[in-house]
């Protein structure tokens, strides 16, 4: 009657919980007295010392007599009618003795004579405590035996079980080996079902949690792996409800957990009868892995919102020891869910409680590895990106990201395992999921930017000719949406970000000549893409309809009359770039950032400007202007030579330039010089003074050029990536030079020869520098004006450069001859 009275409430918390106390039914209570009794505090230390002894005595003998106390206990000679009621008091009575001796080192049981106490906690201490737990098991599995299993009568049975702290009573003392089967089966009967208030109650304490990830690594033999299973169970239960991963990372036991629940996943694959535990354990007959898996993604998973939505979250080195441990194993979790999936589809059956794919702990965990750069390498040396390719068919985005990381090393693994089919798929299937959709187009236009096999891939796929058709629809629905935006600002979320990937995905499909067939046979797509080109209203977009037109400039001699992509159609575009681009009044937004700044800054938010816009359409016209008539590659080099100029003029300026001007301007002017190259080795077409004297310029002015940019690049890695177009841009105005003094007949027009040119050249490079000197400077002695022959002779001295170096001898050697 002691044991049942909650003698012990100040020890235990009950705000909040729904308990109704047992009824008595050992008898009345003995009387207690307040004060001191003997060596004891108190009254009742007298009681329970003395009732510990007798419990323990009584337990070493076998005999009648011996079993007097634990049949009082368990009420074996009572005719008690209500046997609920009767479980529910041994509980109570148990569960209070057992909590009453959770001390090992301070307890009232324990003998006076420090000589005893090793005897006390080795020997007696585990004696009552296997008694207790016996009778424990028997009032719990007695209860749930002969109650009627309704929402009330159970509600009273677990909030008896919290309230006497029994789930964490019985994990504490499955760490004790020889404690161990008999506490196990306690918990197992006290868990029946796995109550959401007694998980709670569970995961609530540090030792409770510590003992359980014992309990699920444990090696005992008597129960084959039956412990394991539970144990995996449990936080199974405990990971669904969200609970197991904010106590995990609240008592700072995140790395034993991940260890245990991960060497946990690996047992069922050494013994082959825990997993017909597992599924005769749990209802839906999930595996030991599937159990473990759902509590380690808990675990792993930390709120990213208010909206309490959660995600998994790995270190670099967690990502990698699961992937090495996990990988092989998840990827044949994954493989498995599709075959089952496959199966149920084959038999059109439709399973209850339908679940998406991307919500299966086993996909889940194997996608967030996959986000990892540390663990996707482990995962693809496991064999999971076949796994990975089978979830991006279903339009996950971490999956296909991942196979988009792949791509970017071997685009022959990803093409192994059909990725390039699973990214066709989720196109084909236009459900869309935006996100997904862009992803895919990303991923395609990459396996065939990587290789021909990968090129071939994609265009013999069943399914590519309606995704090359869904890309022109959604690139073709711009159109509207570009006039009305012409004067807008337009924000990160309206830079149409899976129209321009479908542009990618079209134009990396233009060297198949069947899919380039396909494509350009709509002339309503051609329309849309002048549009875009022209009146686009941020520069990612414009960038994509340019570079698109560009590469069909590859295949433009291969065209027939009747495509819409001939060479006036599309130079006269990508001529307008250049001409709108000297008279566009204000720069264009660049789709991911909300402001500029305009002095000073150059950093990747500038990476997108009029330059690099110009400098794509000038890739295009070097391959067209080997088919275009002569008054219209006139009217291109005019133009050509206007920006060359504009160009050194602006970087030969000492004021400080904007960074919207300044980068990609190398760029601008390599890919300038490659046309001018060009046409100067090609005899058709006649080389006109104005091209000659700006390639002259840039040779005479060179050194102050890099000078001035020098002085950037010391503090800026753009403006200093930048400066390597300009090396080149030199060094292909050198070839350009050598390349027309090779005949010394050779003149720039009728009336004006190479020699005139020269001179003209160097005139007008003496006149701009001297009007940008200070007027205190230009009264100091004059140095020589630089001529081209002493500017040749230092290059072609100056070992360190030896390209360039041998270049100007080459030059000197023909001037020679004129």
């Amino acid at each position: 009657t002691l044991l049942c009275d909650d003698f012990m409430k100040s020890n235990k918390s009950s705000e909040g919980e729904n308990f109704t106390a047992v009824k008595n039914l050992y008898g009345s209570p003995i009387l207690l007295f307040e004060g001191r009794c003997g060596s004891f505090a108190r009254s009742v230390d007298v009681i329970l010392h003395f009732l510990f002894w007798v419990a323990f005595y009584s337990s070493l003998v076998q005999s009648q007599n011996s079993e007097v106390l634990w049949d009082a206990l368990m009420m074996q000679d009572d005719d008690t009618p209500d046997e609920c009621q009767r479980c529910m008091t041994m509980i109570a009575a148990s569960a209070n003795f057992l909590n009453l001796l959770s001390n090992e080192e301070h307890s009232v049981c324990m003998p006076p004579d420090r000589s005893n106490h090793e005897m006390y906690r080795v020997v007696a201490l585990p004696v009552v405590r296997e008694r207790l737990l016996y009778v424990l098991t028997t009032g719990t599995s007695g209860y749930l035996a002969a109650c009627d299993r309704d929402d009330g009568s159970l509600s009273s049975f677990h909030n008896l079980l919290k309230h006497n702290c029994v789930p964490q009573l019985c994990l504490g003392l499955t760490t004790n080996p020889v404690l161990l089967e008999s506490a196990y089966q306690a918990l197992e009967t006290s868990l029946n079902g796995f109550p959401g208030v007694l998980m709670s109650s569970l995961v609530s304490e540090k030792t409770s949690l510590e003992a359980l990830f014992h309990l699920l690594g444990s090696s005992d033999q008597s129960q084959k792996g039956k412990m394991n299973v539970f144990a995996a169970a449990v936080m199974s239960s405990a990971g669904n409800l969200g609970i197991l991963g904010d106590a995990v990372t609240r008592f700072g036991l995140r790395s034993i957990a991940v260890a245990s629940l991960s060497a946990a996943c690996l047992m069922e694959d050494q013994q082959s009868e825990v997993c017909l535990l597992a599924e005769d354990m749990t209802e839906e007959g999930s595996s030991l892995s599937m159990l473990c898996l759902h509590g380690l993604v808990d675990v792993l998973s930390v709120e990213q919102s208010t909206k309490g939505e959660k995600k998994l979250v790995l270190s670099p080195s967690e990502a990698r020891a699961i992937a090495s441990s996990l990988g092989k194993k998840l990827s044949a979790m994954v493989l498995e869910r599709f075959l089952h999936k496959a199966e149920q589809e084959r038999h059109c059956i439709n399973e209850s409680g339908h679940q998406e794919v991307k919500n299966f702990p086993e996909v889940t965990m194997l996608c967030a590895l996959a986000a990892s750069k540390e663990a996707l390498s482990f995962l693809v040396a496991s064999g999971g990106l076949e796994a990975l390719s089978l979830v991006a068919a279903e339009g996950v985005i971490e999956a296909i990201a991942a196979l988009q990381e792949v791509c970017h090393v071997d685009a022959s693994a990803v093409i192994e395992v059909d990725g390039h089919v699973s990214a066709l798929h989720v196109i084909a299937e236009q459900t869309n999921q935006h996100d997904a959709e862009r992803a895919c187009f990303e991923l395609l236009a990459s396996i065939c930017k990587k290789s021909k096999d990968g090129r071939a891939a994609v265009s013999e796929a069943e399914e590519c000719m309606p995704c090359i058709g869904y890309a022109s629809d959604r690139i073709k629905g711009l159109l509207s949406s570009v006039s009305d935006e012409k004067d807008a600002v337009v924000s990160p979320s309206d830079t149409k970000g899976t129209e321009m990937a479908a542009m990618s995905f079209l134009a990396s499909l233009l060297q198949s000549e069947e899919c380039r067939a396909a494509i350009l046979e709509d002339s309503d797509l051609k329309t849309c893409l002048d549009n875009i080109v022209l009146n686009a209203p941020n520069y990612p977009m414009q960038l994509s309809g340019v570079g698109f037109l560009c590469k069909c400039a590859r295949f433009v001699g291969t065209f027939t009359s009747e495509v819409p992509y001939n060479v006036d159609n599309i130079t006269s575009p990508l001529m307008s770039i250049l001409e709108s681009s000297r008279s566009r009044s204000k720069r264009l937004p660049m789709g991911s950032s909300t402001g500029f700044t305009s002095f000073g800054d150059f950093s990747e938010s500038h990476h997108l400007n009029e330059n690099l816009l110009v400098a794509n359409a000038c890739r295009g016209l070097e391959s067209l202007i080997q088919f275009m008539p002569k008054d219209s590659v006139d009217k291109t080099l005019t133009a050509l030579a206007s920006l060359w100029c504009d160009t050194i003029d602006f970087q030969s300026t000492g004021t400080k330039k904007t960074a919207s001007k300044t980068n990609n301007s190398g760029l601008l002017m390599y890919n300038i010089s490659c046309i001018f190259l060009g046409v100067c080795g090609n005899n058709d077409i006649n080389v006109f003074p104005t091209v000659v004297s700006n390639i002259l310029k840039l040779i005479l002015t060179n050194s102050t050029l890099t000078e001035k940019r020098l002085k950037q690049a010391a503090s800026d890695t753009t403006v200093n990536d930048d400066n390597l177009y300009w090396i080149a841009t030199h060094t292909q105005c050198l070839q350009c030079l050598a390349t027309l003094t090779i005949d010394p007949t050779y003149q720039a027009s009728k009336e004006c020869t190479l020699g005139d040119v020269i001179t003209k050249a160097e005139s007008e490079v003496v006149t701009s520098t001297r009007a940008r000197k200070p007027a205190r400077l230009l009264q100091s002695p004059a140095t020589p004006p630089p001529t081209l022959r002493s500017i040749l002779e230092q290059i072609s001295v100056n070992i360190s450069d030896q390209t360039n170096a041998v270049i100007a001898r080459k030059i000197l050697e023909n001037l020679s001859y004129f």
